[in-house]
């Protein structure tokens, strides 16, 4: 993969959750022919699909410039101070 390649996949996922998002709250003028659990479960897929996508990108661009460890060193970092991880 390359990182264009990695971008447009993202835009592409992020692009159909967004459509989900968007027939979950009745803005799409379609009538729902899901239940609201069908199209939480549609959107779950979506935004694991958006993640790995997102996740492809940023390993390509770790690759690349040969800086993966520092790279999630970084990220954990910022995760504790935000308090996600501790």
């Amino acid at each position: 993969p390359t990182v264009e390649s990695c971008t447009m996949k993202l835009l592409e996922e992020v692009g159909e959750l967004m459509q989900l998002i968007g027939k979950g709250q009745g803005l799409s003028g379609e009538s729902a022919a899901k239940t609201e659990k069908e199209i939480a479960y549609d959107m779950m897929q979506e935004s694991f699909d958006a993640a790995q996508s997102a996740v492809t990108m940023a390993y390509t661009l770790a690759e690349k410039f040969g800086m993966l460890e520092w790279a999630i060193h970084d990220h954990e970092r910022k995760l504790r101070e935000r308090g996600y991880l501790k």
